[in-house]
């Protein structure tokens, strides 16, 4: 099972990726001092693995560069960063993994 590691990043591996790529995701403190609740934190776990199972799968539509899920019960939305993919200068054949940085805003 995944599991957040806060502001650390972690290279999230989707398993079915026919390019074996990596996405590395990282959650601020910020996000931790918001997801307060188990319910919550465990919600952010299952969005991670599906959002690098997307964005590695090449037929799947491109992600927006910010976007926003919203949890309804306990009132949180996380905000997602999307940013892309690039090529090291040093060798044109190997890239960087895309990252993913989330952040929480807790809702009035």
């Amino acid at each position: 099972m995944f599991v957040i590691k806060w502001d650390e990043p972690i290279l999230v591996r989707a398993a079915h990726s026919p390019t074996r790529r990596a996405i590395e995701f990282r959650a601020s403190r910020k996000t931790q001092k918001t997801v307060t609740s188990i319910a919550a934190r465990r919600q952010l776990e299952r969005i991670i693995p599906l959002l690098a199972e997307h964005m590695m799968d090449p037929t799947s539509e491109p992600l927006p560069a910010r976007f926003d899920v919203f949890n309804e019960r306990d009132r949180v939305i996380y905000q997602f960063k999307v940013i892309c993919q690039t090529r090291r200068r040093d060798d044109i054949n190997q890239t960087r993994p895309a990252r993913v940085v989330v952040t929480a805003v807790e809702c009035q």
